[in-house]
C-alpha cells in the first residue's frame, strides 16, 4: 500500500505535464480570447501549456493575439490551428500556411484561414507564415495597446 501512494501521485504529476488537444466542442465552448462561443468547425485553434493546460480559440487571429499579450511564451509547449480542409483536425501553428482572403471570412474578420500546405489552397491570394500571422495580428489589433515580447 505504501508504494501505491507514491506511485499513483507519479503518474498524476506526469499525465498534467502531458498536455493534449482537448476536441473543441463547437456550440459550446468559448474563445479564450475574445469569449465568443465557438461555431464554425472549419476554424478554431488550441494554445497547450507545459503545466498541462489547453486554451481554446475561434480563429487563428485570437490565438496569435493571446500568444502576444496574454501569455508568458516560456509556458507554452504547442499552437495548434484548424486544418480548413479537414475540420476538426489540428495541424501544428509553426508548420501550417495562411491564406489571408476575403473569399474566406474568418470568425474575427482579420479572414485568415489554416492549411496543411499551399496544395490544399485554391485561391490566388497572400499565404502567410505563423510569423507572418502573427505580425498582421500585432498590426492590425495589438499595436499601442500592449507592449511587443
Amino acid at each position: 500500500m505504501k508504494l501505491i501512494i507514491p506511485v499513483f501521485l507519479a503518474l498524476i504529476l506526469v499525465s498534467c505535464r502531458n498536455a493534449t488537444i482537448v476536441p473543441i466542442d463547437y456550440g459550446h465552448d468559448q474563445c479564450s480570447y475574445c469569449s465568443m462561443m465557438m461555431i464554425d468547425p472549419h476554424y478554431g485553434a488550441e494554445l497547450l501549456t507545459h503545466k498541462g493546460k489547453a486554451y481554446k480559440f475561434d480563429s487563428v487571429e485570437c490565438l496569435a493575439a493571446y500568444y502576444q499579450s496574454r501569455i508568458n511564451q516560456k509556458d507554452v509547449k504547442s499552437l495548434w490551428v484548424v486544418n480548413f480542409r479537414k475540420p476538426k483536425s489540428f495541424i501544428d501553428a509553426s508548420k501550417a500556411v495562411y491564406l489571408h482572403s476575403l473569399k474566406l471570412k474568418s470568425p474575427m474578420g482579420l479572414n485568415l484561414t489554416a492549411f496543411q500546405n499551399r496544395e490544399q489552397i485554391k485561391v490566388h491570394d497572400p499565404i502567410l507564415s505563423w510569423k507572418a500571422v502573427q505580425k498582421l495580428v500585432y498590426q492590425k489589433w495589438l499595436k499601442g495597446k500592449i507592449k511587443h515580447q
